[in-house]
């Protein structure tokens, strides 16, 4: 996937996710895609890319926030791209 497939993914996660002011949120990687999940739901999350208020959430995201989050969802990829490819004998 592509970066701007994936910050796509996680825009439309944020989104869908029907935000409270209160309470925070990990935008997380759980069941092969990227979610946003309250930080109080007893999920098993196989990585967190980022915690964030809910008031953050709600007003949006900075350009600077979107970046960071860019970054780590992509070196996140990259990384899993990388264990995925079989190693030569």
């Amino acid at each position: 996937m592509n970066p701007e497939t994936l910050l796509n993914e996680a825009a439309e996660a944020i989104e869908n996710r029907g935000l409270s002011v209160v309470g925070s949120y990990h935008v997380c990687f759980v069941d092969d895609k990227i979610q946003c999940l309250s930080t109080a739901q007893p999920v098993k999350k196989e990585f967190i890319f980022e915690t964030y208020p809910g008031h953050e959430l709600t007003k949006g995201l900075t350009s600077k926030q979107w970046n960071r989050l860019s970054r780590k969802i992509g070196t996140f990829f990259e990384r899993k791209a990388h264990k995925c490819q079989p190693q030569k004998p």
